[in-house]
């Protein structure tokens, strides 16, 4: 989250997003009985992705 290169950030933001969603399946749609079933999953999913500025 500290690194100065900006570029680099979002780089590594986004392959952590994408390594979540294989390792943890997270569907590409909402799907409100798998994030009921993941509740810590999908939290940290989205603050990765609110992290992000595209």
């Amino acid at each position: 989250m500290r690194d100065p290169s900006v570029r680099q950030r979002e780089s590594r933001l986004g392959e952590l997003m994408t390594e979540m969603e294989g390792v943890f399946k997270i569907p590409m749609l909402k799907n409100t009985t798998w994030e009921k079933e993941n509740p810590q999953v999908i939290e940290l999913y989205r603050k990765v992705s609110d992290s992000r500025n595209l």
